[in-house]
């Protein structure tokens, strides 16, 4: 499900039990998701909460499905009990706001989070929890580890001022605490309430907290525009990474490479690569071989003049829309339907003649934004982030239906 830009409010019980739904774009213009609008939405993998959004109600409890969950900075308040019972919920990142009593208690897969102020309970019976960064906290409050059995690790970056010794009642695993702050400072803190379990963690002053990384890329923060798409491409295996760890979002793609996600989205078998194909410039034995000539053979690809296709330049990005409407039109017989209507681009007079209408096409129904002030810059080189945003728009809004 992606909602459309301009949606203020998701009322309540909304989606409640919709186990249809796989993938959920929140607009960034959403202020308001009232109580149980997603709850029991089993098969959601990962939950973005967009800044705009002040405070977020009980709004995803038993979501059986939920692996992720992302709050951007600009929310104030995540109310409690809102992921109450997530149990496959592995990943949390919490950008300033703070989370209510029992917000996330029986999440039992939860591994790691970054998180800043939290209540009582927060985190109770998370059985499978061993990281967790403090942002920024003044008072850090009663029983918010309690039975976290597996709990190992629990940095401060930023406070807290005032903390209770119960954080960790229950926690027999007895956790390391790192302070990013001296001895001295730490002394000043001043403490609430008794607890063994406490008592008897280590304390590490002066500690740089590590970096908590989510999904499999390393260079794919959690906060950035394009996480979602990038983890849903790689998932439904669109997309691969460019090293076992690293997705190279920046990275220009090329024409080949381009060519290889369609090949990719369509199941098609590219392992042979001995084929003589139409262009002078793709050679027998390439990587790219079989996969431009499946994409010549069925209309999606035209080559760039001459008998050359220009494997290895930068795809720009309105070659990216006139590939996509191709594929759409001569191979999947499907027709790119508006749903939004657009205003010209001011920098329209910049498109080629060839891809004015593919460019149109793309923006209006939703696949592909411009850059910024109205302009799309059509001839500028499409990175991978890009390039795997307008693959997962595409899937969810076409492939999905």
């Amino acid at each position: 499900v992606v909602l459309p830009e301009g949606l203020i409010k998701i009322g309540e019980m909304a989606f409640i039990n919709c186990d249809s739904i796989e993938r959920l774009k929140l607009p960034s213009t959403l202020e308001e998701i009232d109580s149980a609008a997603f709850n029991e939405c089993n098969s959601i993998k990962t939950v973005k909460i967009p800044s705009k959004v002040y405070i977020l109600k009980e709004s995803f409890q038993n979501c059986k499905g939920l692996e992720t969950v992302i709050i951007s900075s600009g929310v104030n308040f995540v109310s409690g009990y809102c992921f109450l019972n997530c149990t496959s919920l592995k990943n949390l990142y919490i950008a300033g706001a703070e989370c209510g009593p029992w917000t996330f208690k029986n999440c039992t897969s939860l591994k790691q989070a970054v998180i800043s102020e939290a209540q009582e309970g927060c985190f109770e019976n998370c059985t499978a929890l061993e990281r967790v960064v403090v942002r920024d906290t003044v008072y850090f409050q009663e029983r918010i580890f309690k039975d976290c059995t597996a709990l190992k690790e629990v940095y401060f970056v930023n406070g807290p001022k005032l903390m209770s010794r119960t954080i960790l009642d229950g926690c027999s695993s007895i956790p390391n605490l790192y302070f990013n702050m001296t001895k001295s400072e730490y002394e000043k803190v001043a403490m609430r309430g008794q607890c063994q379990y406490f008592d008897a963690a280590k304390k590490y002053f002066s500690v740089t907290p590590p970096a908590i990384y989510f999904g499999k890329f390393r260079d794919v923060s959690p906060l950035a525009w394009y996480y979602e798409e990038v983890q849903f491409a790689e998932n439904k295996g669109i997309f691969k990474g460019t090293g076992d760890s690293t997705f190279s979002p920046e990275m220009n793609m090329t024409r080949a490479q381009f060519v290889q996600v369609f090949a990719n989205l369509s199941g098609i078998d590219t392992s042979n690569n001995q084929i003589k194909t139409i262009f002078s410039d793709v050679k027998e034995g390439e990587w790219y071989a079989a996969a431009i000539d499946w994409a010549s053979k069925n209309g999606i690809v035209n080559g760039v003049g001459d008998g050359k296709f220009n494997p290895n330049a930068n795809v720009t990005r309105e070659e990216m829309c006139v590939m996509l409407a191709r594929y759409m039109e001569s191979f999947k017989k499907l027709e790119l339907t508006a749903k939004r209507d657009l205003p010209a681009f001011a920098d329209e007079s910049e498109f080629s003649s060839w891809a004015l209408d593919a460019i149109n096409k793309c923006a209006d129904a939703g696949l592909i934004n411009g850059v910024g002030e109205n302009k799309f810059s059509a001839k500028a080189p499409a990175n991978r982030a890009q390039g795997a945003t307008i693959f997962t728009n595409f899937y969810v809004n076409y492939l999905c239906q």
